[in-house]
C-alpha cells in the first residue's frame, strides 16, 4: 500500500480519478452524501502528499502542474 503512494502516476492521475467517480454517488439520484466527506478528505490528503513530494530540500519551488493534473483527474 505504501508503494502505491510513492508512485507518481497513481497519486496524480489514478487515485483522484477513482475518488471523483466515487464522489458521483454522493449526488442525485443516489444521495449517499456521507461518501463526500470521505472522498474530499482523501483528496486533501493527496494534495498534501503532492505538495510534500514536489518540495525537496534542494529545490524550493513547487511545480503547479501536478496540482492541475490532480484537479483535472478528480
Amino acid at each position: 500500500m505504501i508503494a502505491l503512494f510513492n508512485n507518481k502516476l497513481f497519486v496524480v492521475f489514478f487515485a483522484p480519478f477513482l475518488l471523483g467517480a466515487i464522489t458521483i454517488l454522493g449526488f442525485a439520484p443516489y444521495n449517499l452524501t456521507f461518501i463526500n466527506f470521505f472522498t474530499f478528505s482523501i483528496l486533501l490528503l493527496l494534495i498534501s502528499k503532492v505538495k510534500k513530494s514536489t518540495r525537496s530540500k534542494y529545490r524550493n519551488k513547487k511545480s503547479s502542474r501536478y496540482f492541475f493534473y490532480l484537479g483535472c483527474a478528480f
